[in-house]
């Protein structure tokens, strides 16, 4: 959140969220506030509660206050990438509180452009979401997976993505009901078949089975 000016897609009275109540801080540079804005809408919409500036600022506080309290009480830091982003100093600094503070960073990556010393180092052990790579609605997907995942993740499934898309590198991940059932049923189907194969070659006719051909070797000799 960087150098905000007016209000965006979101006003005060619709949905305003405490920073106190926030699960996930999303920082942005003014320049993407469109991608920064479709990014908490669709959070919200899977019922994970976010602070963005400038719709929950408190009217008449000062915005270094309020940023470094949304900070230190939100859960996950949601870092909106793009060159407008590593060149802001506000959005640098917001990066460095929350990795001051042992957020987990996550980064939703615009662009290509290349990243400044610091962001390299405060961002070197945070996941990574390339819009680029995946298109904005797929990353978007990918985003709230993240997020819920690590706000819960034991228990967090996003509602669009559905039980079998979890991801299978999580240790708490449990396959669902429908993947063992369907690993359940080949399983049986290969016992069968092997069963099958092994009694008709015992027990088929040998005259049935094809013989292998006569060679003939003429020798020249005499």
């Amino acid at each position: 959140m960087s150098e905000h000016e007016g209000v965006g897609k979101f006003s005060e009275t619709e949905s305003q969220t405490s920073s106190a109540a926030a699960s996930a801080l999303i920082s942005y540079a003014s320049q993407d506030a469109a991608i920064a804005n479709a990014v908490a809408e669709n959070l919200e919409l899977h019922h994970i509660k976010c602070w963005i500036a400038p719709r929950d600022m408190t009217p008449g506080s000062l915005y270094v206050d309020e940023i470094a309290r949304a900070i230190d009480n939100s859960k996950v830091f949601v870092l909106v990438l793009s060159e407008h982003a590593v060149a802001s100093a506000h959005v640098g600094r917001e990066i460095e509180r929350a990795a001051s503070k042992r957020r987990r960073i996550i980064v939703l990556r615009t662009d290509a452009a290349p990243l400044t010393r610091s962001f390299e180092y405060f961002l070197s052990e945070s996941q990574w979401i390339d819009v680029a790579a995946l298109g904005v609605p797929a990353a978007l997907t990918k985003l709230t997976q993240a997020v819920g995942q690590r706000l819960a993740p034991s228990s967090w499934v996003s509602p669009s993505l559905g039980s079998d898309v979890r991801d299978p590198a999580d240790p708490h991940h449990k396959p669902s009901y429908r993947t063992i059932k369907r690993v359940i049923g080949a399983a049986v189907f290969l016992a069968i078949a092997a069963v099958v194969v092994g009694v008709m070659l015992r027990y088929w006719p040998k005259q049935a089975r094809p013989q292998p051909p006569v060679v003939l070797i003429l020798s020249n000799q005499g």
